[in-house]
């Protein structure tokens, strides 16, 4: 028998058919001592022992992760076909809003909750740099802000402005871009005011401006579209039916989104509704998991009834 010397990836030499560890083995006088036990095969990769010819290196849909970057590099690919991330502007309106972190808030201001928090909606999505601008309540700059957007994004997000008020100029001013509106107004609560349009290709929401809204409107209508135009497979947030803590009335004319977590109990997941829903409020987004979405119409719900529960994860395909 013979041996020879062979580095970690190296091609075997003709002839053999194991390789052992130079910690297991003793060389001295020329001679090889070998310590355990020594199988054919042991610690050889061989040719096309992954994959055969003809088969499928990746899944239409797939998400690109780090670990199939991985795969396809080393199967000698460079580059494959994928759909574009895309151009996302963010505009947030209201005089009313200051930055958080800038000191005590001036008589009637509140801190802009908005715009941090969609943020961080966007990039969970996959959004990584959004364009993003604040804009006061002044119809003639929000006109040259939205003019912009449109030029250089594919989907353009305004939150506030959208209602019906003195001071919402968002559904005028995008008229007068020549934004034309699909929907607006959607009987669910909270979110009742979201705005849907398009101007040719691009594509326009206008959520309501109080930040639990915009926050919920985000997930149901902006979170699927941008889904869609990167090729998820799932466009919508994952569903589950799962049991109802507590009893619950739905309402007899809107669709309620309501803020939830899951609770564990006797071996099995329950949905608990949050306190505190009001449109303006975002305490219970500290247990947030998902929402819970009950059909407009339908008979008060007992405890242990079966509810829709959509759970906020990302990045899946």
């Amino acid at each position: 028998m013979s041996a020879y010397a062979i580095m970690t990836g190296a091609a075997v030499p003709e002839g053999a058919d194991a390789v052992i560890e130079k910690e297991k083995v003793i060389v001295r006088d020329g001679r090889v001592r070998v310590m355990c036990p020594v199988t054919r095969g042991r610690n050889i990769r061989r040719r096309a022992e992954e994959l055969r010819r003809g088969s499928k290196l990746g899944v239409r849909g797939a998400v690109i992760t780090p670990g199939l970057v991985g795969f396809l590099a080393c199967v000698g690919l460079q580059r494959v076909p994928v759909h574009a991330q895309p151009r996302v502007g963010l505009i947030v309106t209201g005089d009313e809003l200051a930055d958080p972190g800038l000191g005590p808030l001036p008589s009637g201001r509140i801190y802009d909750s908005n715009t941090p928090m969609l943020i961080a909606a966007l990039r969970s999505s996959g959004i990584l740099d959004p364009n993003v601008s604040s804009v006061k309540d002044d119809p003639e700059r929000l006109d040259q802000e939205v003019r912009r957007a449109l030029r250089c994004c594919d989907v353009v997000v305004l939150t506030g402005g959208v209602s019906v008020g003195d001071h919402d100029p968002v559904k005028r001013v995008l008229k007068s871009c020549g934004v034309k509106c699909d929907f607006w107004r959607v009987k669910q609560k909270p979110g009742k005011p979201v705005y849907f349009g398009w101007k040719g290709r691009k594509l326009v929401f206008g959520l309501p401006g109080n930040p639990a809204s915009a926050h919920a409107c985000y997930y149901q209508y902006v979170y699927p579209c941008l889904r869609k135009l990167m090729g998820h497979r799932r466009t919508g947030l994952a569903e589950q039916k799962l049991p109802l803590e507590h009893a619950l009335r739905p309402d007899p004319d809107k669709t309620l989104i309501l803020r939830a977590c899951l609770i564990r109990r006797s071996a099995r997941s329950w949905c608990r509704v949050l306190r505190k829903q009001g449109s303006h409020m975002l305490s219970s987004m500290r247990r947030m998991e998902g929402f819970v979405v009950i059909d407009p119409g339908q008979k008060p719900l007992r405890a242990g009834s079966p509810v829709v529960f959509q759970r906020l994860t990302e990045g899946d395909g």
